[in-house]
């Protein structure tokens, strides 16, 4: 099997870039020019890196000689703080999404896979599914449900089959700094105390190399036209991992300081999946607990700083 993943330096696609090309696989690894995350990527003679930026992702048959199985595409620009609301940002992002459907069949495709987000849900108070309503409240949930939709249809007029991943929270070494898990895990390695707020927020978190491998599963066995939902399907107080962490960690210098920063009204509250069509239909597990991701994950964070 040969596959193409776009946005293969990030966290999730240079996870199942390792996973697939130890298996046997052949990996078109495509990456923006001079990628700052190039290293996440394996040094592995089945992972073949080709440079390609987002914004000219409809020139990638030219760069890509083979008959390829499935494409992944996890690239999107504007993903944390104020890029999230960018309007026209964000709508180039689908633009580039239905480039890519079309690049897929270009090279032989049968299958794509798009990498949706938790965001086009927006505040719910239940375990998110595929049918849950969405109501994306930033423009970055609103791109991402719009592209999911397109891509669908485009993928039909292509004759290619398609299939949606919304990703709830995940988490590993390769995370940027800045998250919750991976701000907690440096402070406290350095014995730094942290403020929180009261962290009553229920959450999901799903370990990277699971991530990986749920959208594999989805890439190799999802119904065509199906959205999944990708997590752990344990939703535990934001309180309770940030204890896991403390713990985990060893660093009794440092303090959880919960209550330190006022809750804002505006966050979600609660955030887990249900991952009983992705089970059903792909056979699908979770293999990795938080305490072991975050084992893990403070043992690479240890050995690189």
């Amino acid at each position: 099997m040969r596959i193409v993943i776009t946005g293969a330096s990030g966290m999730i696609g240079s996870e199942l870039a390792r996973i697939s090309a130890e298996q046997g696989k052949e990996v078109i690894a495509v990456v923006r020019k001079n990628s700052a995350k190039i290293t996440n990527l394996p040094e592995n003679n089945n992972i073949h890196i080709v440079e390609c930026d987002l914004n000219e992702i409809e020139k990638l048959p030219e760069k890509i000689n083979c008959k390829c199985d499935i494409f992944y595409h996890f690239a999107w620009m504007g993903v944390y703080g104020e890029s999230r609301n960018d309007t026209l940002l964000q709508t180039s992002n689908i633009e580039a999404m239905l480039k890519a459907v079309k690049a897929a069949k270009e090279i032989g495709c049968y299958k794509f896979v798009g990498a949706g987000s938790q965001a086009e849900y927006g505040k719910q108070d239940c375990n998110l599914t595929s049918g849950t309503p969405v109501n994306p409240a930033m423009g970055y949930g609103v791109a991402k449900y719009c592209a999911g939709r397109l891509g669908a249809i485009e993928a039909k007029r292509q004759g290619i089959s398609f299939n949606w991943g919304r990703i709830i929270s995940v988490y590993g070494e390769k995370d940027n700094a800045y998250t919750l898990v991976g701000s907690a895990i440096r402070a406290f390695l350095k014995g730094e105390s942290v403020k929180f707020s009261q962290c009553t927020q229920i959450w999901d978190y799903l370990y990277q190399s699971d991530a990986a491998r749920a959208f594999e599963a989805i890439g190799e066995r999802g119904k065509d036209a199906k959205t999944y939902v990708v997590g752990s399907g344990q939703g535990l107080p934001l309180k309770e991992y940030v204890k896991m962490i403390y713990d985990t960690v060893g660093n009794k210098n440092a303090k959880m300081l919960f209550g330190a920063i006022p809750n804002n009204e505006q966050a979600i509250t609660y955030l887990c999946a249900d991952l009983t069509e992705l089970n059903e239909d792909t056979g699908f597990v979770p293999l990795i607990s938080f305490k072991e991701g975050i084992k893990k994950t403070c043992s690479v964070i240890k050995d690189k700083e």
